[in-house]
């Protein structure tokens, strides 16, 4: 029985300082998919989740080369309570829909926000618009 106790003991200790800690923001891109046909659309999403912090000045990704068609920015709060502490979790969204423009390898450029002062960068995504894509290519050929 005496074991038990200090098993209980040590875990509340374990959980409480668990609940001391904040999170890590996380900032991340991804895409629907990395390959497109010339004037095809993807689906670019940029999510950043932040435990109590403060963010300031998002920038967009550089999109040169694209057109973007829609954005549509999203935001939602989570709360947990952990260790006898309440925590809030922000969690910001941003979904772009994007026409490729021309055929080529492109980067879609990282978008950029400060989480307590630190900047925070996802890494830049590369794309690679086809004249034809091989399924279109077969599907074309197909009908012929």
């Amino acid at each position: 029985m005496r074991s038990l106790g200090h098993l209980l003991c040590g875990l509340a200790v374990v959980l409480a300082a668990d609940g001391a800690y904040a999170a890590e923001p996380s900032f991340a891109a991804r895409v629907d998919r990395n390959q497109v046909g010339q004037g095809d659309s993807f689906i670019l999403e940029i999510t950043l989740s932040v435990e109590n912090g403060r963010v300031d000045n998002y920038r967009a990704p550089d999109l040169r080369g694209f057109r973007v068609l829609s954005e549509r920015p999203s935001q939602s709060t989570q709360v947990q309570m952990r260790g006898g502490q309440v925590f809030q979790r922000q969690v910001y969204g941003w979904h772009y829909e994007v026409l490729t423009l021309e055929k080529g390898h492109f980067n879609v450029g990282a978008a950029q926000v400060r989480v307590d002062g630190q900047e925070l960068r996802p890494d830049k995504i590369a794309i690679t618009a086809a004249r034809m894509l091989a399924s279109e290519a077969r599907l074309a050929s197909e009908h012929d």
